[in-house]
């Protein structure tokens, strides 16, 4: 879903665009398990060119992400209290003495990561955004950590994605609009923010502007639309729009060796919200010249699978009153930096999360509340048919 350098994350750099809780220390202590002595978070690529397929190799993997998540996964004590993680890890651990290979093993890690649901971006480095992520690091080594270069230019995880199958895009390709005369309502239904929508629909909104520059009410329909590129809504329906439009976000960090060397800028610029959690704040600047649209009625449908950079889409409408949001609470993960990468060694297997995550406008964590909507769903309505009668009620 989402590339490195904006995500998810999002508002990184450049090129690839896809695409990113308290129980306290002692709930996370009881339920560690005690990991294999050789796990070392200092691994060294070098010392493990090859696949070494035995039970020792892929315990030693299994534990290592144990490991990774307790220190660095900043949602682990909801991860812990809310879902059945534990019991996952702890029964998949016993199937590792029957496993051979690493396509096993990736089934193994797929299915106790899916106990998380997505949240902050959780999941193994799906095979197309390693490709955009390895060839971007080669040639773009700038925007990489030389740690990140090694873990996505050694031969041990190229050989791992070669074993996964490729994996066809079935996100929606286009921008369905549709004019409702009744209601003096533009409607925009997008289904996906992927980078294929933006190079086929790549100016509809200014389209559409001339076409109906009196219409009273313009309706953005995202349900079901689980994200793509932050920079599709950006660029391609704020922006046109118009309008001063400043989006403000506070970003938060648990504190450990990784984000300290990683988004050290938190430990400089922030400030410690609660033990353990650094804050800082960046506003993002969308502004651009008014338009006849400008201060049109905006409306945006939602619902529990806006997810990622359509659920930053929501949180920009919610906290700017940019838009009036109408249908279910979003899922989320919409306002964390892109996600991270982290290597299991001796497999080949990165794992990514967003160790960054914002907090929405009603001062929670984003990735675990997402974005409740202004006006819920008339009871047996759909998001569309709520604001139908929304509008003829207001038009009397």
């Amino acid at each position: 879903m989402e590339s490195k350098r904006f995500h998810i994350l999002f508002f990184a750099f450049f090129f690839i665009c896809v695409l990113l809780s308290a129980c306290g220390l002692e709930e996370k202590e009881a339920h560690h398990i005690e990991v294999n002595s050789s796990t070392d978070l200092e691994v060294n690529l070098a010392e493990s060119d090859d696949f070494v397929l035995d039970e020792t190799s892929f315990l030693t993997d299994y534990d290592y992400l144990l490991e990774i998540l307790s220190d660095y996964y900043p949602h682990y004590d909801w991860l812990i209290a809310e879902t059945d993680f534990m019991s996952v890890y702890t029964d998949k651990r016993e199937e590792l003495e029957e496993i051979r290979d690493a396509y096993q093993f990736h089934e193994i890690v797929s299915s106790v990561l899916d106990t998380a649901k997505n949240v902050g971006h959780l999941a193994i480095l799906p095979k197309g955004r390693f490709e955009l992520e390895k060839k971007g690091s080669i040639e773009h080594p700038e925007f990489y950590t030389q740690e990140e270069r090694e873990i996505l230019q050694a031969d041990k995880t190229q050989a791992f994605y070669d074993m996964l199958p490729d994996l066809v895009d079935e996100s929606e390709s286009e921008v369905l609009v549709t004019y409702y005369s009744e209601l003096d309502s533009l409607i925009f239904e997008i289904k996906s923010f992927s980078k294929s929508i933006e190079a086929n629909d790549n100016n509809f909104i200014d389209e559409y502007m001339k076409k109906y520059p009196g219409v009273s009410n313009i309706v953005f329909d995202i349900r079901g639309n689980v994200g793509g590129d932050t920079y599709f809504w950006m660029k391609k329906i704020v922006e046109p729009i118009g309008g001063e439009n400043i989006f403000t976000i506070k970003y938060r960090v648990k504190d450990s060796s990784f984000s300290r060397t990683k988004h050290t800028s938190f430990f400089i610029d922030g400030h410690e919200v609660e033990t353990g959690v650094y804050e800082k704040e960046e506003k993002y600047d969308l502004s651009s010249a008014e338009t006849s649209w400008t201060n049109k009625n905006k409306w945006v449908l939602i619902d529990n699978q806006v997810y990622s950079a359509a659920d930053s889409f929501a949180n920009f409408c919610k906290m700017n009153n940019w838009a009036t949001l109408i249908g279910d609470t979003t899922s989320g993960n919409g306002l964390g930096l892109t996600a991270d990468i982290f290597l299991l060694p001796h497999s080949g297997i990165i794992v990514q999360f967003a160790s960054v995550y914002g907090i929405n406008a009603d001062g929670v964590d984003s990735n675990l509340h997402g974005v409740k909507p202004d006006i819920y769903n008339i009871k047996n309505f759909s998001a569309l048919e709520t604001y139908k009668k929304v509008i003829k009620e207001e038009k009397g």
